[in-house]
């Protein structure tokens, strides 16, 4: 209805035109007194022209109005796809800003220890280096989630496959840092995309590690809710922080804790459970501890 609106707005002047015509025509056979039978038949023939000419002109006006549509929405589309790329571009420059942050520190503390060397930093030294590993496998994998290409493969995965690998890189972490592990073989199956659960599970885990000095980290499968469990008696996560957790660069006071907080790890967490679609929860209370539960799907 909008439609055939438009078109009679844009052919008014063309139909006041016809009007004006047929009582210009009727006019010159009222005054010379010509047959009426004539007058109308012209008026026919005319008004026949005109409405051929009105159908050709509405099937032309229905086509540019489409026309017109499809190109505002192409043009839409492409600002869309502009908006996108320049977004991704912005987070990825964002990401690694941070990240050249974060590997600095284990460099420089390689590079002070080397100086002042005591083979009793070689354990310190280990550990730093094995940061660099992580922090790096953190750059490829946010490059990989990055990617439209990315290709997830879910299958049914033993958990505890993915698990005691991650557990042996981080052992020099529980050793050093006086950390109590409490770990029983899960033996239990999940359906899930394996090497993205790894990297959530280790960045997890990661985290524990960083505030759970001293203390206890345990893991364990929550058949109730069908998912794993990470939980440590480290620092905790004040309340005000948890909504946040999960921002990109975000670290709240457990970045005040540790320098080494730049707010990657569960932000690479979030973006791999939304890519998943597992849900990831976590629970926490300040100078207690925290509770991660990664939920997988029933198979």
């Amino acid at each position: 209805m909008n439609k055939f609106k438009a078109f009679i707005h844009d052919e008014m002047k063309f139909i006041i035109y016809y009007l004006f015509c047929m009582g210009i025509i009727s006019l010159i056979f009222y005054l010379y007194g010509l047959p009426w039978a004539e007058g109308f038949l012209l008026l026919a023939f005319l008004s026949f022209i005109w409405l051929l000419f009105l159908g050709v002109s509405w099937l032309r006006f229905k086509k540019t109005t489409q026309l017109k549509l499809e190109l505002a929405q192409a043009k839409s589309d492409y600002q869309n796809l502009i908006n996108q790329t320049q977004a991704q571009t912005k987070r990825l420059e964002d990401y690694f800003v941070l990240w050249v942050h974060q590997i600095k520190t284990p460099i420089t503390s390689i590079q002070l220890m080397l100086d002042n060397y005591n083979p009793q930093q070689m354990g310190k030294i280990k550990q730093e280096l094995a940061s660099i590993e992580t922090y790096t496998g953190m750059a490829i994998s946010y490059m990989k989630l990055a990617s439209k290409s990315t290709d997830l493969d879910f299958t049914i995965v033993d958990l505890d496959s993915l698990i005691q690998p991650l557990l042996k890189r981080y052992s020099i972490w529980f050793i050093y840092d006086h950390i109590q592990l409490d770990y029983q073989p899960l033996e239990q199956k999940v359906l899930t995309d394996a090497r993205w659960t790894a990297i959530m599970i280790e960045q997890i885990l990661a985290n524990a590690v960083k505030y759970a000095k001293g203390e206890k980290i345990k893991l364990f499968f929550d058949p109730h809710v069908h998912g794993l469990v990470i939980e440590d008696t480290g620092i905790g996560i004040r309340e005000e922080d948890l909504p946040r957790i999960f921002e990109q660069g975000f670290s709240g006071f457990n970045g005040q804790y540790n320098d080494k907080s730049s707010g990657l790890g569960l932000f690479l967490v979030k973006e791999i459970s939304q890519k998943l679609d597992q849900k990831v929860i976590i629970e926490s209370t300040l100078g207690q501890g925290t509770r991660v539960t990664l939920y997988f799907k029933y198979h």
